[in-house]
């Protein structure tokens, strides 16, 4: 989620690739609450955004999330496709959700910036990593390409649906820069490097809800999204 946020604010010009943010060495309160770092080693001053997103860092994104504001995250998140079914022909496929930003207490603000407190589908990962990996188009998914008979003649083709632009294609290649720094021994997926070629992706960490009540101590769903730059057609695979 924190690479799409930092999308969004730099494409709308928020941030810069200069921007830095002070991520308070681990912890930040809010209120009542404090927002916490996911390592206790975690102790960070102040970073550029490249960095925020190579560490990972949860307050740095609740910043980000601040300076963008409640308002154009929420449309911002529903341009890139959360809360949306994506289309792809399969039945079943559910939309995710996100509360109004009216409904925003400060905390979940700081939450839903780093991704916490809203339901997003692997799909909708893959798809919005799919148009930083295009150049900011988000397309419509399909399962199936072509119909073809038993001996291979050709019936039908089955085309991408819709797309509509998301981002700059300056933008989306400026995150992929910075994104180019998680596999490495410096960021937090140092094993998803590729010996020859930049891998551009992101780690997730996702705590497990009890409805209505928070999250469950220690259980996590762990993930990564990335695609290869470079290499033609590019593939966006995601893992959790």
């Amino acid at each position: 989620m924190k690479p799409i946020l930092a999308a969004g604010a730099m494409d709308q010009g928020v941030i810069t690739p200069k921007t830095k943010l002070h991520c308070e060495f681990g912890k930040w309160q809010i209120g009542k609450h404090w927002i916490h770092e996911s390592e206790e080693k975690d102790r960070w001053g102040l970073l550029p955004v490249g960095q925020v997103l190579q560490k990972s860092s949860n307050v740095g994104a609740a910043k980000l999330g601040f300076l963008f504001g409640s308002d154009r995250l929420y449309q911002w998140y529903r341009l890139i496709g959360f809360g949306e079914k994506t289309g792809i022909d399969l039945p079943g496929e559910q939309s995710g959700g996100i509360a109004k930003p009216e409904k925003w207490s400060k905390i979940q603000h700081a939450n839903i910036s780093f991704g916490q407190g809203l339901t997003v589908t692997p799909l909708q990962i893959a798809r919005a990593y799919a148009s930083l990996a295009n150049g900011g188009t988000l397309v419509t998914p399909r399962l199936v390409k072509e119909l073809r008979t038993f001996e291979g003649e050709l019936i039908k083709e089955l085309p991408p649906g819709p797309r509509r632009k998301v981002m700059e294609k300056k933008t989306a290649a400026t995150l992929g820069e910075m994104l180019s720094g998680v596999a490495t021994d410096e960021g937090t997926a140092p094993k998803a490097a590729i010996p020859g070629f930049t891998v551009i992706g992101k780690t997730g960490t996702a705590q497990k809800p009890i409805l209505g009540r928070g999250y469950r101590s220690g259980k996590y769903m762990s993930s990564f999204v990335g695609y290869v730059k470079g290499v033609n057609p590019n593939y966006v695979v995601y893992v959790m």
